[in-house]
């Protein structure tokens, strides 16, 4: 219970509202946007270059009870934090957020995810 609660607390004070700027990166099976502010190979970029069964495997006990791949994934496997992009219609989007101030939605992990199935 208090895992739970932690988590809500979490996700719940999260929600910023700020602008995401994007581009689109070519990887080698699929595209992936990440922030415009990425040089080089920023923490944005290597986390989804790097991401292999191996750092799936690390967060097979965190997936249970509806929880996202990919955000666990930004948690557990690369230690980075996460906010929550709220646009004019209410809509909601996660990225991942890191030290060096780059940034890659949650969803671009779980695009990745699917191709280790």
């Amino acid at each position: 219970m208090k895992n739970f609660m932690l988590m809500t607390l979490l996700f719940s004070s999260s929600l910023f509202a700020f602008e995401p700027k994007l581009k689109e990166v070519q990887l080698k099976k699929f595209s992936a946007a990440i922030s415009e502010n990425c040089q080089g190979d920023c923490m944005a970029l290597s986390s989804i270059k790097e991401l292999d069964a191996k750092k799936l495997a690390s967060i097979k006990d965190k997936l249970f009870g509806g929880r996202q791949p990919g955000l666990m994934l930004c948690l557990y496997a690369f230690k980075a934090s996460f906010k929550t992009f709220k646009d004019q219609e209410g809509n909601e989007q996660t990225y991942c957020y890191f030290k060096d101030q780059s940034y890659i939605s949650t969803a671009e992990y779980d695009k990745a995810i699917s191709y280790f199935d």
